[in-house]
């Protein structure tokens, strides 16, 4: 497990959260980075912030949002690296051939989340 922990941090670590709308919703980096989006603190990490997927009431982190990841029906965040679409952040993998969920993804890069 630690293995396929450190591939993944490898793979992904400084790409570009986008949201379908053209937000950017922080970058895929450890928590202790300002644009991170686990950085509890920082805008893109905040449970409170309106360009955070953690924010519950807010359209990128709302089950109910269009453009959040944690809507199984929406359109959910693109994971971008170098410019290029690598994965989808969503927990629905229907009709996304990769995707990643989001909760997995801010484990692996130091945020404690919560089921």
């Amino acid at each position: 497990m630690r293995r396929a922990r450190r591939r993944v941090r490898a793979a992904l670590d400084g790409a570009v959260l986008v949201a379908a709308d053209g937000e950017r919703l922080g970058t895929v980096t450890t928590d202790f980075e300002s644009e991170s989006f686990v950085n509890s603190l920082g805008a893109f990490g905040s449970e409170f912030s309106g360009r955070s997927i953690w924010n519950q009431f807010g359209k990128y982190g709302s089950t109910f949002g269009r453009y959040s990841p944690f809507n199984e029906f929406g359109d959910p965040p693109c994971i971008v690296i170098d410019g290029t679409v690598v994965a989808k952040l969503t927990v629905s993998a229907i009709g996304t051939p990769v995707a990643v969920a989001p909760k997995s993804l801010g484990m692996i890069f130091g945020r404690k989340v919560e089921d």
